[in-house]
């Protein structure tokens, strides 16, 4: 089941017919959207359109610190693309009569307007004053945290991503045919388990990863098996836990705290 919170019915009309999903308030407590998956993990989607990104990466971050605290694993999905113009400028771009352009802010000065061979387009020209390039590096930030970030052109791509994000988690880790294939023999994956390889792929300053499969697994028997409990937790927490100690535990919060 899909939960879904009840202020977003838009949404519930276009994935009732294709996922079993439902209306509550679940907000604040839980994101827009939530699953339980097949191995128990609450897996919640923090939903962001274009122009709230543009609006301020600060109150999407704020928002985002919310509901990390609240699942085992949160992904952000991103509805509409954000197009560099130059350093410091970007536009958004969107469709009118079936074909693309870039559109600047609502606001100000009227719209160009523009004859095309399907009728005529509204364009605003005065760019968003957005830092993209700090916007990727933002973007992988999150990535580093344990965010998934899952990026949309248009409407009906977010409700296909989030109609496959659904499917996938409802079915076991072991019965995924990713990397089962012919590549197979070329290929040792220690688990399929997402949570696992969440906290496998902690790293140090030189991109080494340090934590293997039985580290995974004690800190998930330890009730520390996600990034958020990780970052949350005392470090003797870490420390006191089988094969661990405090040379350890130092490590796993450096790569958790971004090396602070």
């Amino acid at each position: 089941m899909l939960y879904l919170d009840v202020h977003d019915d838009a949404l519930y009309l276009d994935l009732k017919n294709k996922v079993p999903v439902t209306l509550g308030s679940y907000n604040p407590g839980k994101p827009d959207l939530w699953t339980i998956a097949q191995w128990k993990a609450i897996i919640g989607f923090s939903r962001k359109q274009v122009g709230e990104i543009l609006s301020g990466l600060d109150r999407v971050e704020e928002q985002l610190s919310r509901d990390y605290t609240h699942v085992d694993q949160l992904k952000l999905v991103i509805e509409g693309v954000i197009v560099p113009i130059d350093d410091g400028h970007c536009k958004v771009l969107e469709w009118q009569n079936g074909m693309p352009c870039l559109q600047g802010k609502r606001q100000g000065e009227q719209p160009r307007i523009v004859h095309t061979v399907n009728g005529f387009m509204r364009l605003w020209e005065i760019p968003y004053v957005f830092n993209y390039f700090g916007y990727r590096k933002w973007l992988e930030s999150l990535r580093q945290w344990g965010i998934e970030v899952i990026e949309t052109p248009t409407r009906p791509s977010l409700i296909m991503e989030l109609v496959a994000q659904y499917q996938h988690s409802q079915t076991a880790p072991e019965d995924h045919q990713t990397f089962k294939r012919v590549i197979r023999p070329k290929m040792d994956m220690p688990t399929s388990d997402p949570m696992l390889l969440n906290l496998m792929s902690l790293h140090d300053e030189r991109g080494r990863t340090f934590i293997g499969m039985e580290k995974a697994n004690a800190l998930r028997e330890g009730g520390l098996g996600t990034l958020g409990r990780l970052s949350a937790c005392m470090d003797g927490d870490i420390a006191n836990l089988p094969g661990f100690g405090k040379i350890m535990t130092a490590k796993i919060k450096r790569s958790i705290n971004g090396g602070d």
